[in-house]
């Protein structure tokens, strides 16, 4: 009986112990400047994961019958910056807009068999 019970608190204890391991953090924590960093915005028809530090941008996409982020064409020196440098304006279509320049691009179709999406620069 004493054994029986004995094994129950030590498979408990294992259990709970397990399952506080599985909450614990690896990495070390962000930093605040890191926090933000990334968001997932949605319009009429695009869902798209930002980078804000970056400008990089992945829509959501389907890839053999499954759901993906696919990459957009990077913008060609695009320079990378602070977390919050880059904003993502929710109309259709998406605007990226550069809160240190004002240079904004909208998001387009590549014109090339491939297609895929990419930012066209919209006229200053």
């Amino acid at each position: 009986m004493v054994r029986r019970m004995f094994r129950t608190v030590i498979a408990a204890a294992l259990a709970f112990s397990t399952t506080a391991l599985a909450d614990e953090i690896v990495n070390a924590a962000p930093s605040p400047a890191e926090l933000g960093r990334y968001s997932v915005v949605r319009t009429a028809d695009t869902t798209a994961r930002f980078d804000s530090a970056t400008g990089a941008t992945w829509f959501l996409c389907s890839r053999k019958s499954k759901q993906a982020w696919c990459k957009a064409k990077e913008i060609p020196s695009l320079p990378a910056g602070p977390v919050g440098r880059y904003r993502l304006a929710e109309t259709v279509p998406l605007l990226l807009i550069d809160s240190v320049t004002g240079r904004s691009w909208a998001r387009c179709e590549l014109p090339t068999p491939e297609k895929g999406l990419a930012w066209c620069a919209l006229e200053e």
